[in-house]
């Protein structure tokens, strides 16, 4: 579904993703993993066109059921069935929660009904709260409502990026069986996280980013046990 093939990407004049190889199945949960800095949100941003990227050899590129992403605009690359669940929970604050949802539906007007109905059966609480400004959640009903909206669009592929971070432990785990649930409706994912045992557990497979290039990859339970993953990032 998704192959990104020899990227490379840049914040102005500065690399910062190097010969980048990441592939997403149909229907498969894929994460990256990896310290800070390490362009894990990069690589999601140069998804969605957000960050400028090239190829670093012929026939590279960022390729969605073979076509190729590069040179679209947001808009478009959204359309073609790409949905984000940005870092930090980021919703519109002074819309109402309904206008946040309905927001995320734009793309696909005669499904909006539907799929509100899909998020309120996933995510009953943010149903209880459709009236009220989205800045008056709390950091756990508006990391759902970022879900709920990315739902909307009816998705072939969401890109997940630190759905866990600032939340308490509890609704981190809430979080990660909402991803395992979707997984399960058969949506693609990719998932950015910091939590690497929760996203080992649950991921197919994983892809380690340092400085900008891909360290290690391979199938997620296989890395748990790795001595490597274990020292850097399990701290066992």
């Amino acid at each position: 579904m998704l192959r990104i093939r020899h990227l490379d990407a840049y914040y102005g004049d500065v690399q910062v993703l190097f010969d980048m190889d990441v592939t997403v199945g149909k229907g498969e949960l894929v994460s990256i993993i990896g310290p800070n800095s390490a362009g894990k949100s990069t690589l999601l941003k140069s998804v969605l066109g957000l960050v400028k990227a090239g190829r670093n050899h012929d026939g590279g590129g960022i390729f969605l059921d073979g076509l190729d992403l590069k040179g679209m605009n947001t808009e478009k690359i959204i359309d073609q069935g790409i949905a984000i669940v940005p870092e930090g929970a980021s919703v519109f604050p002074e819309m109402s929660v309904y206008d946040n949802l309905y927001l995320g539906g734009y793309t696909r007007p005669e499904q909006i009904k539907e799929m509100m109905k899909q998020v309120f059966g996933m995510f009953p609480r943010i149903e209880e709260r459709l009236t009220q400004k989205a800045k008056t959640l709390s950091g756990g009903e508006r990391q759902m409502l970022c879900i709920g909206r990315a739902l909307m669009s009816s998705p072939k592929l969401i890109l997940f990026d630190e759905p866990s971070l600032g939340l308490q432990p509890s609704i981190v785990l809430q979080i990660f069986q909402h991803i395992k649930r979707i997984h399960e409706t058969g949506v693609a994912i990719l998932l950015v996280e910091q939590n690497v045992f929760q996203t080992l557990a649950i991921t197919e497979r994983t892809y380690v980013l340092e400085h900008g290039r891909v360290a290690l990859e391979g199938r997620s339970e296989d890395l748990i046990d790795d001595d490597y993953i274990k020292k850097s990032y399990l701290a066992i």
